[in-house]
C-alpha cells in the first residue's frame, strides 16, 4: 500500500517539474520552461542599406520581407523550432542587455541587428552589430533566423 502510494506521488512530481534541460553550445543548462511566442529578426545597413526582416510565430510560421517587400512564407521545421524556443527561452537569453553597440557606434559598412521575442509576458528587445562583440545566445539566433533567407 505504502509503495503504490509513493509511485503515485513520483507520477504526480513527474508531472509538475518545472525544468527541462537543454544543451547549447558547449555548455548544459537547466532552465524553466517558458512560453516563447514570437520572434524577430531586424537585420539592416551593409552598403545598400538593407532591411530585412524575418519573423518567426511560436507555431513555427516564418515570414521573411526584405526591401523587394514581397513576404515569403515557410514553415520553420519542428527541430530547428524546437532548438529557436530553447534558446529564446534560457536565462541567458533573458539576462541580455539592451544592446551590444557601443555609444560611439560602428563603421559605416556594417550589419545591425535587432532581435526581439515575446518570452512568457516578456518582450525582450537586444541590438549588436557586425564586429560587436555578442553573446552566444544572441548571435546563435541571428545566424539560425538568418539562415532563414533565401
Amino acid at each position: 500500500m505504502q509503495v503504490r502510494s509513493l509511485a503515485a506521488l513520483a507520477v504526480m512530481l513527474a508531472g509538475c517539474a518545472t525544468g527541462t534541460t537543454a544543451t547549447t553550445g558547449t555548455s548544459t543548462t537547466s532552465e524553466p520552461i517558458v512560453e516563447v511566442g514570437d520572434v524577430t529578426l531586424t537585420r539592416s545597413g551593409g552598403i545598400a542599406g538593407l532591411v530585412t526582416i524575418v519573423s518567426v510565430r511560436n507555431d513555427g510560421a516564418v515570414t521573411v520581407v526584405d526591401d523587394s517587400q514581397v513576404p515569403r512564407q515557410s514553415i520553420l521545421p519542428e527541430a530547428e523550432l524546437a532548438t529557436l524556443h530553447s534558446i529564446v527561452g534560457s536565462p541567458d537569453f533573458a539576462a541580455l542587455l539592451e544592446t551590444y553597440v557601443p555609444p560611439e557606434g560602428v563603421c559605416c559598412d556594417f550589419f545591425f541587428y535587432e532581435v526581439t521575442a515575446v518570452v512568457g509576458d516578456s518582450l525582450i528587445a537586444t541590438t549588436t552589430a557586425d564586429t560587436v562583440e555578442t553573446p552566444v545566445v544572441l548571435q546563435q539566433v541571428i545566424d539560425l533566423l538568418s539562415g532563414l533567407v533565401p
